[in-house]
């Protein structure tokens, strides 16, 4: 397992064990769920029914009695009004063709009371050429713009140490001192967040 891969894992499960913290049950949705693991781990492990979308053939999908996976794309959300408990997206927001358009199919889906868990790339330098699949580069600036109609309760920020991988023996030196690099600031292309809201 190369570098950046073992960090998105590491990232994954720590978002994981955040939806974890929070007691909660009715539907979750996974906007940009692939072949649906994570939100496989959720309604297993909570009271959650499981509801993913995703906008790439489904051939490898997880399957639970508890979720339902569709393709479709985040812009047009099939979800009624105001039924959504829970809504993830892992890495996703930088893929889709319309953020904006993403996050209010997120905020309308929602209950009044419904929270959303981000885990996104952020870049705080210059922007890149755009990727063939990665659409979009945001900073936390963007991020707390377009998601200006929620009320964000908590941001975690973790930075990329692609070198310590190579003499870091001891995964979790590389966890504390991750989070080391992001409190003092210190910016790079390769760092990420969590943003957990509510809907306002």
């Amino acid at each position: 397992m190369n570098a950046s891969v073992k960090w998105w894992k590491y990232l994954y499960d720590i978002f994981i064990a955040e939806v974890f913290s929070y007691e909660g049950s009715g539907l979750c949705l996974d906007v940009g769920c692939g072949s649906g693991h994570y939100l496989k781990r959720i309604v297993e492990q909570q009271n959650y029914e499981g509801f993913g979308i995703d906008p790439l053939p489904l051939k490898t999908f997880q399957k639970s009695e508890k979720m339902h996976l569709v393709r479709g794309v985040g812009e047009y959300l099939p979800i009624k009004n105001g039924c959504v408990q829970l809504c993830i997206m892992t890495g996703t927001l930088d893929h889709v063709k319309s953020p904006l358009q993403t996050i209010k199919e997120i905020h309308r889906a929602l209950t009044s009371k419904g929270r959303f868990m981000l885990l996104q790339s952020v870049t705080a330098g210059k922007k890149l050429s755009k990727h063939e699949t990665h659409l979009h580069q945001f900073s936390i600036d963007d991020l707390n713009n377009l998601l200006q109609d929620f009320t964000i309760e908590k941001i975690s920020r973790f930075s990329y140490f692609p070198i310590l991988h190579l003499f870091c023996k001891w995964f979790f030196a590389y966890k504390i001192l991750s989070k080391i690099y992001a409190i003092i600031g210190y910016r790079v292309k390769d760092s990420a967040i969590i943003i957990q809201t509510n809907k306002t």
